[in-house]
């Protein structure tokens, strides 16, 4: 395991190695880990509780085929809608490494979190525009997909464009948080940053995911399991909101992990990189 001089050395010198980012993920969770905790509870108590409460409202009894796919609807648009609330998350995140990484002073969490949530808006545009743009590339490709033997290629592709948008998400939130860059020029930027490291950044994007989605869906099993067995229905529903915010601990351990990913990719473009 790197030392903490030894990391900050060779961000900047060669591209860091999977298990490496891994690990200082970790380490840096450990050295702000009351920040990051302050951040779940600002950005992810809000999040659960509209979440709880919407899944309540979902009535699996007596409803006609119709109406349940009406309430399961409106439960996916209010998902979506939560998702770019968890961006602020992403953004202050970035905020915290790139301090943790780069600066000799620590940041106040109250400075961090303003820094990071002011480029909300921004970094809100440019990732309904990646929206826009993936939602187009399924509509043009979709018809291709219906053709014979394209059919093997459908779960791949679904991954593949998974982990692909949790990339391009998380480096569009860095590039806004920290360079001020959004829309179009955001997207210039990240693919900058990628050039020559889009295989590695791949890779590594879906091993983090596969862990800490592994992680955060074992934990949610269990609380699951647990809650389904309490008669008290608003004892339940604290437990689901209390406990699903504190895992939520595997969501900032991904943006962590994101974040030293965007910073080594970037540090080793650094004489090159476009004038902010």
């Amino acid at each position: 395991m790197l030392e903490r001089k030894e990391f900050n050395r060779a961000i900047s010198e060669r591209p860091l190695r999977l298990r490496e980012i891994l690990q200082q993920a970790f380490v840096l969770l450990n050295e702000r880990f009351g920040g990051f905790i302050l951040l779940m509870v600002a950005v992810y108590l809000p999040v659960h509780l509209i979440t709880q409460y919407t899944l309540l409202q979902v009535d699996l009894s007596g409803e006609s085929l119709e109406q349940l796919w009406g309430q399961l609807l409106s439960v996916y648009k209010s998902e979506i809608g939560l998702s770019f609330l968890e961006m602020a998350a992403v953004l202050v995140t970035a905020v915290l490494v790139h301090n943790l990484i780069f600066d000799e002073e620590r940041l106040p969490f109250g400075t961090a979190f303003y820094r990071g949530l002011r480029m909300w808006l921004r970094a809100a545009l440019t990732v309904m525009l990646l929206m826009l743009l993936l939602f187009g590339t399924v509509m043009i490709a979709g018809p291709l997909m219906i053709m014979p033997g394209m059919l093997l290629f459908i779960f791949p592709l679904i991954l593949l464009g998974a982990v692909m948008y949790n990339l391009f998400h998380s480096f569009i939130c860095n590039t806004a948080a920290l360079r001020g860059r959004f829309g179009f020029d955001g997207f210039r930027y990240v693919a900058f940053i990628l050039r020559g490291y889009m295989g590695k950044a791949l890779g590594s994007s879906a091993v983090i995911l596969l862990l800490t989605g592994a992680g955060s869906m074992l934990c949610n099993y269990m609380l699951s399991s647990v809650t389904a067995r309490i008669a008290i229905p608003w004892l339940a529903f604290g437990m689901q909101v209390v406990f699903s915010v504190l895992f939520s601990i595997w969501n900032i351990y991904s943006y962590i992990a994101f974040s030293i990913l965007f910073f080594n990719l970037e540090e080793l473009k650094r004489e090159k990189r476009p004038v902010d």
